[in-house]
């Protein structure tokens, strides 16, 4: 699973960030977690060194379930070499891992905050500060492959016509486009989950965003016209049972929880101690019920008629 790679990417990330923390960004430090405050975004996690270790988990527990870091049918073109962007990059690892696998190709990665490495990163990486939802700042018709992962908590509800639209400016005719989501409803949740994620819903939703938009991103693209050979793929992954995947998706959760625990925790009416056995029980009851998410991965290839 590459839990070698993952700990010494972890090391240089957060050396990294360190750095990063101390030029010019504008950050809110609550419940002893780095916020970064950002004009016209709706992005609720924050951006310190926990978090990085946290994507950086996340993304190796995703690599393993999923068996490998994309489902589009481009592995031939990424072995001969391609330009790939990752939208959404955050600490860039997903980038740092293709790149170590498939090294003829060259990548880019573009997120609205700079949790990336700058000076730590192999010679066919690149990285940007950019927002997606507002343009493409990128060149034009110059990626073969944009691969965009969890930005439901970053992407409101109403701004993903325009975040396709943004894609089709950079991405290439005959060019491949994958998206990745959570539909951030449990299913076979008990009362206390059930009652924690209702709770992350109202957060998401009064920041405009949209928890289930993973069921419909492969109607976004049919709706859209412009892509062709479109695929989903829905894969339920359980939570806190049936053995590594299920531990390795409640460490996560329970890390998403600490994450965005100061809007939580107010709507808990709980202090500190209290927020952590909420949380904790919530999770260890998910072996009872046999609870699950449905994680929806749908990719397609641009047609530009």
């Amino acid at each position: 699973m590459g839990n070698n790679f993952s700990k010494k990417t972890k090391k240089i990330y957060i050396i990294e960030n360190e750095k990063i923390n101390n030029v010019n960004n504008k950050f809110d430090i609550i419940e002893s977690r780095c916020y970064e405050t950002i004009e016209n975004t709706s992005y609720i996690l924050p951006n310190d060194n926990t978090e990085i270790g946290r994507l950086i988990d996340q993304h190796y527990f995703l690599k393993y379930t999923f068996g490998e870091n994309f489902k589009a049918p481009i592995t031939d073109l990424l072995q001969k070499g391609i330009n790939v962007l990752d939208i959404g990059c955050a600490s860039g690892v997903w980038c740092l891992d293709m790149a170590e696998k498939f090294h003829n190709s060259n990548y880019w990665g573009i997120d609205i905050s700079e949790k990336f490495p700058n000076d730590i990163k192999p010679l066919n990486c690149n990285f940007k500060v950019a927002n997606i939802i507002k343009d493409f700042s990128l060149e034009s018709d110059y990626f073969d492959f944009i691969h965009q992962r969890l930005l439901v908590a970053g992407i409101p509800s109403k701004k993903w016509i325009n975040v396709i639209n943004n894609i089709k400016i950079g991405l290439k005719n005959n060019g491949w486009l994958q998206l990745v989501e959570c539909y951030i409803k449990p299913f076979n949740a008990g009362p206390k989950f059930e009652s924690l994620m209702n709770n992350v819903i109202k957060i998401l939703e009064k920041k405009e965003l949209n928890p289930y938009v993973a069921e419909n991103l492969n109607v976004i693209l049919i709706e859209d016209g412009y892509f062709i050979n479109i695929k989903e793929e829905c894969i339920d992954i359980p939570i806190n049972w049936n053995g590594k995947i299920g531990e390795m998706h409640a460490n996560d959760w329970k890390e998403i929880f600490q994450s965005i625990k100061p809007s939580l925790k107010h709507m808990l009416i709980t202090d500190s101690t209290d927020f952590n056995v909420i949380i904790n029980e919530a999770i260890e009851e998910c072996e009872q019920y046999k609870t699950y998410f449905k994680w929806y991965i749908v990719y397609g290839q641009l047609n530009k008629k």
